[in-house]
């Protein structure tokens, strides 16, 4: 990537770097020093609409952030199921954890609330249709299955 060019447009002046990778860019552009940042500099880009630089900037600071600690916290589940792999079965507990939170939140729903009987009685009828539709596939190529 190091042979790249990268080209940067602004309204009226644009930058080509060679040799330069879209980090070299950013870089430049946060430190507000070099070629890509003088492109940008001053210039309302090329869009459909207005753009804020500075809202821009907060938006894109933020929303990266928080990408990044996603990751962060996916990495740290997927650590904490190996560590505890061994002692328990990790995907019915992660099942039952999904579960009883649906249930917490469809019991305490301001719109929509509904008990737990009587979301017991809509899980058997979902159920029995799920069985009727197997049943069906079943017959129609001859295959069992449980």
């Amino acid at each position: 990537m190091d042979d790249s060019t990268l080209t940067i447009t602004g309204a009226g002046r644009s930058a080509t770097i060679s040799g330069k990778t879209l980090d070299d860019a950013t870089r430049q552009i946060q430190q507000k020093q070099g070629p890509v940042y003088e492109a940008l500099q001053g210039e309302q880009l090329a869009l459909p609409f207005s753009l804020d630089q500075a809202k821009l900037s907060e938006f894109l600071t933020r929303w990266l952030a928080i990408e990044d600690e996603e990751d962060r916290l996916r990495e740290d589940k997927r650590q904490l199921k190996e560590e505890y792999a061994d002692d328990f079965p990790i995907r019915g507990m992660l099942v039952a954890v999904k579960r009883v939170r649906a249930l917490h939140k469809l019991e305490n729903h301001p719109k929509e609330g509904m008990k737990r009987e009587h979301l017991a009685t809509l899980e058997a009828l979902v159920e029995r249709h799920l069985l009727g539709m197997r049943a069906e596939v079943d017959m129609t190529t001859g295959e069992v299955t449980g």
